[in-house]
């Protein structure tokens, strides 16, 4: 059996560049440079099958990646798309089981990553309070409609950084991607200004197909 940790980050890195050669944008590199450290944990949400940002996120820290998505047939995906089926001996059915999250998680704890699935928020208890020194929110979770229990999208979005700003160290970053629009980018950064006016907004990127908005937790 081959491992799987070379075999998945040689998926990542074919991926990518599928990805670039079809003649897309992709802002990761930049950012990952930018706001990440070579030691950073991290966190994303709604990561859906996107392997080229966790190609770059592999890339810029050899910390650990927690990935968190309501989708419950992304893991197997993430899996197949990069390593084929060499490491996925049962249906995909079974992947999507508690049993089967656990094997996908056995086999991805090689390679320092972990998938949650799970509706949020709050983030998943698996993820230790204060660990977290960059969450990702992408474009794939811009709207609360996902999380049926909100009936208010602002409440949505106050319990959600709430949730991250219990999971981010002192000095971690919250770095908000929409494709296509600002509506997520300044709904974080009204919310904050609400209810987290000591974040530190860092700057921002509006142009292209990939928009982002950084903002830092207090370091103290």
């Amino acid at each position: 059996m081959p491992n799987f940790k070379d075999v998945f980050s040689n998926g990542l890195e074919k991926c990518s560049k599928y990805y670039l050669s079809s003649g897309k944008y992709d802002i990761m590199p930049k950012i990952c440079k930018e706001h990440l450290e070579p030691h950073s944990n991290v966190a994303v949400l709604a990561i859906g099958k996107l392997l080229d940002d966790i190609h770059y996120l592999r890339k810029s820290t050899d910390g650990n990646i927690a990935l968190v998505d309501m989708d419950n047939s992304y893991p197997y995906e993430l899996v197949s798309r990069a390593t084929g089926d060499v490491f996925l001996p049962e249906e995909p059915e079974y992947y999507k089981t508690a049993a089967g999250l656990n094997d996908i998680n056995n086999l991805f704890s090689e390679a320092g990553v972990t998938c949650f699935v799970e509706q949020f928020p709050p983030l998943p208890e698996g993820i230790p309070d204060s660990s977290i020194d960059a969450v990702f929110v992408m474009s794939l979770f811009a709207t609360p409609t996902v999380n049926k229990r909100f009936s208010d999208g602002f409440q949505f979005y106050e319990e959600l950084i709430d949730s991250i700003d219990k999971k981010l160290a002192p000095g971690g970053k919250l770095i908000a991607e929409e494709a296509f629009g600002l509506d997520l980018l300044y709904t974080f950064m009204y919310v904050l200004t609400q209810n987290k006016p000591d974040f530190k907004w860092l700057g921002e990127n509006t142009d292209r197909m990939s928009c982002w908005s950084v903002f830092q937790k207090p370091k103290k």
